[in-house]
């Protein structure tokens, strides 16, 4: 069955979340990832499907007379979602894109790492972990009677963030099917959650394999870092970005 999304072949796939400082101190002091609401992510594609889709629902999906569109988008208030970026590499792209300045870091982990650490999540809610299909909304088109399409499907110029994402429905338990992969959106009546986020405890000795400093981060950065780390009895590798190193001569 197509479940909407697919999960790298390979466990030992690398991933990268990259952070400013203040994100690494919260992550550390909460001991925990915290998931973004969907509405809230940034790209205002979430939740919408291509034109190929168009002709087989009255209205594009910002009309108003389009019932389906505005049902579905209510779904994206009781999703949240933890981005990942799948390398074995760090990237020069991401470093741009995340960290504003030279105080940030990369921490690295693996998606076996990631799936053991949110395998204890025991709420009733459902957990999906999988990769971005990155689509062209002028010419594709998804099944939109699977909703897991919508949240794990984004735009090609966004190809090289080659995201991989944990999601989180908080479901209305009383009115969801037994299947929950296929769904008719007219079925349901989600909850709307006014949080900006949530926070999912994990083991971040079993979640990071290591921890990059940022490419032009100070000396005094990088020893701030493996102190702080060390008031948190987090002991995993700190370097430096190798993108900082000079050329051979």
């Amino acid at each position: 069955m197509n479940l909407g999304f697919s999960i790298p072949s390979n466990p030992n796939t690398k991933i990268w979340r990259y952070l400013d400082f203040a994100k690494f101190v919260s992550l550390l002091d909460s001991q925990s990832l915290y998931f973004s609401r969907a509405d809230i992510l940034g790209d205002e594609y979430e939740f919408t499907y291509p034109k190929s889709n168009f002709n087989h629902i009255a209205g594009t999906p910002q009309s108003s007379e389009n019932e389906f569109f505005l049902q579905i988008t209510k779904l994206r208030t009781s999703m949240f979602v933890s981005c990942w970026h799948m390398n074995d590499s760090e990237s020069t792209a991401m470093w741009r894109e995340y960290v504003k300045d030279t105080n940030g870091l990369a921490i690295q982990s693996t998606f076996s790492r990631l799936a053991q650490c949110l395998n204890g999540y025991s709420n009733q809610d459902q957990l999906k972990i999988g990769m971005v299909n990155y689509i062209d909304y002028e010419v594709d088109k998804f099944n939109l009677e699977i909703l897991w399409e919508f949240i794990f499907s984004k735009r090609k110029p966004f190809e090289h963030e080659r995201e991989l994402r944990a999601v989180i429905w908080k479901r209305d338990h009383e009115t969801l099917p037994s299947d929950s992969l296929i769904l008719d959106p007219f079925t349901l009546t989600e909850p709307q959650s006014d949080e900006s986020g949530v926070v999912i405890p994990v083991v971040l000795a079993d979640l990071i394999d290591r921890i990059i400093v940022a490419p032009k981060a100070a000396p005094w950065f990088k020893n701030l870092v493996e102190s702080i780390c060390s008031k948190y009895n987090l002991n995993c590798p700190i370097k430096q970005s190798a993108l900082s190193e000079m050329p051979l001569k």
